[in-house]
């Protein structure tokens, strides 16, 4: 009963804000516009940097494509949630939260899906039909077996990812300032898009513990591919260490919270 009660509130927060988005529809159109251009020219410069010599380290051309989709598509969709995350903590800054805290919905969901922008999904299925058409891709046929160490590792990047917000925006609860969280996980989510195999394997084995975020587009892409380059258990490790670290970083910051904001 409770978690029926859970979903209802959780759909209820989708269809807020699904008419949030389409009343701003100009907005909505004009970010998609430009965010198409921006992809455009960031594909137009991987595409030309591995024409020079047709491969970047053990990658294809098309590999790299199929790399740079996964990082396009991942981002859009973790900016469904990523979006919420901060515009809740921006109320937790200027004071403004607290009456949203008195409704008896859990702090998590309304984290996640208070301020969602569910209608990413229409640019990301759009964007997913153009990679399809006009992207040269590796040949997947023959990867079944692969596909399912891919979809576990895209759950542990969307989880760490996640976590990475929220984590780093709980010191907002003790400080009562905005922390430019999204600012720094872009810097390092940009990384994602550069073949985890270029990087030296000492500094990738710290990475995936510390800041496995800087893998979120190639290490799925490795292990689809088969490239054999690292196991996917050192994925499923850090998301875990993620997760606690997430609770407890909460647990200790939200008993300093005055609800008073800067």
């Amino acid at each position: 009963m409770e978690q029926v009660a859970k979903m209802k509130i959780i759909l209820h927060f989708i269809s807020l804000n699904i008419g949030r988005q389409i009343v701003y529809g100009k907005n909505l159109i004009g970010e998609f516009i430009l965010s198409l251009c921006y992809y455009f020219i960031q594909f137009i410069f991987i595409d030309r940097i591995s024409s020079f010599s047709g491969r970047i380290g053990n990658y294809s051309r098309d590999e790299i494509h199929l790399i740079f989709v996964v990082f396009v598509l991942l981002g859009i969709f973790l900016n469904i949630f990523t979006h919420s995350i901060e515009t809740f903590f921006e109320k937790v800054a200027d004071g403004k939260i607290e009456p949203y805290l008195i409704k008896p919905v859990s702090i998590w969901v309304l984290m996640l899906f208070g301020w969602c922008k569910p209608l990413n999904l229409i640019k990301l299925f759009i964007l997913y039909i153009s990679a399809y058409l006009f992207v040269s891709l590796p040949d997947m046929s023959d990867l079944k077996l692969r596909w399912i160490s891919f979809i576990v590792a895209i759950f542990c990047v969307f989880i760490v990812n996640i976590c990475f917000f929220m984590m780093f925006n709980f010191v907002t609860f003790v400080t009562s300032r905005k922390m430019p969280v999204e600012y720094f996980h872009e810097m390092i989510y940009e990384l994602s898009f550069i073949p985890i195999g270029i990087y030296p394997s000492n500094i990738v084995k710290w990475l995936l513990f510390m800041l496995p975020m800087a893998f979120s587009a190639s290490l799925p892409v490795s292990l689809l591919l088969g490239k054999g380059e690292w196991n996917i258990g050192y994925f499923l490790l850090s998301a875990f260490l993620f997760i606690a670290m997430t609770f407890i970083s909460y647990k200790k910051t939200i008993r300093q919270f005055n609800g008073l904001g800067g």
